[in-house]
């Protein structure tokens, strides 16, 4: 079944789009905090190694190296006995005389940090065998490395929050059309009940007044008899459609059990056999003895009933229910000699003309919107047969276990 909807109105509309821009925002929040945190984390991770690299590099230059085997921006002071010795190009702010001193003084090793020719260096002073050797390391390459890392990662960063974000949008509107189709359908569905609701009730408020009228003359006790009898109808009417109401907008899950469609469908024959004989309609009943379904007897008593009023409703005279086992499980079909449906799946939709002509009785165009409710809800199938004379209607419920 299709249920087609009216657009919301801007009211909803409005609220509905900022919902979504919220929830595309707060995620794009919580990405952005992500990122930041994944970020953060690798920077100082690469930090962390590159100072142990550095650290280890200091202790091998004060192991091992010699003047040429030296790197760029790499030197090395040796102390001994107040004589230095130094590369030629040392940078001027080297040696750090403090941290020579204070090895001198008794410490065995001093970490410090110097300026030098416009450079950062990372100086090492430590005791050795009867001098004083002092490294120092240029830090350029390493921030340079910790710069290009930084960058990839607030522009690698930045774009994904931004594509988090776009994703986000998309599925929030996503998320959110489900929500707006619902309450599309809620708001016809009370604009349409609304509606409807009005014919039975003025039916009502007029049958009153004329018989309050009548009741003042007195003159005509038969004809006051009938209105009765018509307002007991209009109310039974009127209360069967706040029924079907009721029960098309409950939509909580409903435990399924063996139920003989056969047995269901001989009973609503026989509730509207008498209806049926005043209009003078026959009523026929064929197919299998025995056709048991996994559904409700609620439900599926519900299913025959609607279609069985449907029919009488339209039918010339004759309505024939069958009843049978078909691939995908019990089959019910009833057809009638009425006018038939008209083309598309609007027949199914709340508060449909469902047919052309007029009806024999009041009908309020629930039953067969109500019908492919309960259909779905029991997994089944419901379709019109156009191929066939009249109006056919034909309901596929799986099969009982």
């Amino acid at each position: 079944m299709i249920e087609r909807t009216r657009p919301l109105g801007e009211a909803d509309a409005h609220q509905l789009r900022r919902t979504a821009r919220r929830l595309s925002l707060q995620i794009a929040v919580v990405m952005a905090a992500v990122v930041a945190i994944v970020g953060a984390t690798a920077f100082g991770l690469v930090a962390a190694s590159l100072s142990r690299a550095t650290d280890q590099e200091l202790t091998s230059v004060r192991d091992d190296a010699r003047g040429d085997e030296l790197g760029a921006g790499t030197y090395v002071i040796r102390e001994h006995e107040g004589t230095f010795t130094a590369a030629e190009d040392l940078p001027t702010g080297l040696p750090d005389e403090d941290a020579l001193d204070r090895v001198q003084a008794g410490e065995q090793r001093v970490d410090t940090r110097v300026e030098a020719d416009g450079h950062r260096y990372v100086v090492r002073t430590s005791r050795g065998e009867g001098e004083i050797v002092q490294v120092a390391i240029d830090t350029r390459g390493n921030r340079e490395q910790l710069q290009r890392v930084g960058a990839a990662l607030g522009i690698g960063g930045i774009a994904g929050v931004v594509v988090a974000a776009l994703v986000a949008d998309r599925l929030a509107r996503r998320a959110m059309r489900p929500l707006a189709d619902a309450l599309a359908r809620q708001r016809r569905f009370v604009a349409d009940a609304g509606h409807e609701l009005r014919t039975p009730l003025t039916l009502l408020s007029t049958r009153v007044q004329i018989l309050r009228r009548r009741r003042e003359r007195e003159s005509d006790p038969e004809a006051t008899d009938r209105e009765i009898a018509a307002i007991q109808q209009d109310a039974a009417s009127l209360t069967a459609l706040l029924e079907e109401l009721l029960e098309a907008a409950d939509d909580r899950e409903v435990e399924l059990e063996d139920v003989d469609l056969r047995a269901l469908a001989e009973a609503a024959l026989d509730s509207a056999g008498a209806e049926a004989e005043r209009a003078g309609v026959e009523l026929r009943l064929a197919g299998d003895s025995a056709v048991h379904v996994r559904a409700t007897t609620v439900g599926v008593r519900r299913i025959v009933q609607s279609l069985l009023a449907n029919a009488l409703d339209h039918t010339r005279s004759r309505v024939e229910l069958h009843v049978s086992t078909g691939p995908r499980g019990g089959v019910l079909r009833i057809a009638d000699d009425g006018p038939g449906f008209p083309a598309g799946d609007a027949v199914f939709e709340r508060f449909a003309s469902q047919r052309s002509g007029e009806a024999s009785r009041h009908h309020y165009g629930l039953g067969l919107s109500l019908v492919a409710d309960v259909v779905r809800r029991l997994e089944g199938e419901v379709r019109i047969d156009r191929s066939a004379p009249g109006g056919v209607i034909e309901v596929t419920l799986p099969p009982a276990p």
